[in-house]
């Protein structure tokens, strides 16, 4: 885990309700105090556990890129994949997340809809551990001369680096991407900061989590989606801050 991801463990929740009750404790003596915290934190695990908080806070996210019209657009150069993580069954093997395969599969279906190269990109996390492109695209079973891997990448910011070299000599310079709808936004505006284009799928009609009255009685499912959201907000503000991306980078192109 690095450093950042260790941060952010204790800055959203549940973690960071449960060091606002552990203070509230702490400051009993202080009546005043100690009731402000514990009010605080009931009211920030109440609205954290929300499904409809968090679908409102992924929507944007998941929305910052226009949806793919080939009409309007032209032919993309290829649809890009950014793995998410792998790990180990103790036995030396390495295996992809679901989020890994499940990007890999639906790119597959826009492949055989489009005719579009793929590009899997995902590198080593730690020392002799296999390239987490080499990894998904193993287990799926992929291949062939429209499958290309990227295995050097560590982060979106990198991964944007990359896959803008590999097309560097395309016109024009428009990209597919298909990853987890929390990741759209970080992950286009990486991409546009290098010059490229970006649309994504069409969005499933579905909205993820709970709907109707079940989005208001607060859940578990309500307490991933909002954690989900904010982690990608954390992460969008430390790349603007280390200037991977521009506030203009952010912003949608029009279909």
């Amino acid at each position: 885990m690095s450093p950042n991801d260790l941060l952010l463990e204790y800055l959203l929740p549940p973690t960071s309700i449960l060091l606002l009750l552990l203070l509230a404790v702490i400051a009993w003596p202080w009546r005043g105090l100690s009731r402000g915290l514990f009010v605080l934190a009931t009211l920030g695990l109440l609205l954290a556990s929300l499904p409809t908080v968090g679908a409102a806070l992924l929507r944007p996210l998941a929305d910052a890129a226009p949806t793919y019209l080939p009409s309007a657009h032209g032919r993309a150069a290829a649809i890009v994949v950014p793995t998410a993580g792998s790990f180990s069954d103790g036995s030396g093997r390495w295996w992809p997340t679901g989020n890994s395969v499940a990007r890999l599969a639906e790119a597959r279906r826009h492949q055989d809809a489009h005719g579009l190269p793929i590009i899997v990109s995902g590198g080593a996390v730690a020392e002799g551990q296999p390239s987490e492109a080499e990894t998904v695209t193993a287990a799926f079973g992929a291949g062939g001369p429209d499958l290309r891997l990227e295995t050097t990448a560590r982060n979106s910011a990198e991964t944007a680096l990359a896959v803008a070299a590999m097309l560097a000599d395309e016109a024009p310079p428009l990209v597919l991407l298909v990853t987890s709808p929390s990741h759209v936004a970080r992950m286009a505006s990486a991409l546009r900061h290098q010059g490229l284009r970006v649309v994504a799928p069409a969005p499933t009609a579905a909205r993820p989590g709970p709907n109707g009255l079940l989005a208001l009685i607060p859940s578990y499912s309500g307490l991933k989606m909002t954690r989900a959201a904010l982690y990608e907000y954390a992460g969008i503000a430390h790349y603007l801050v280390a200037g991977h991306i521009d506030f203009g980078d952010l912003r949608s192109e029009a279909p």
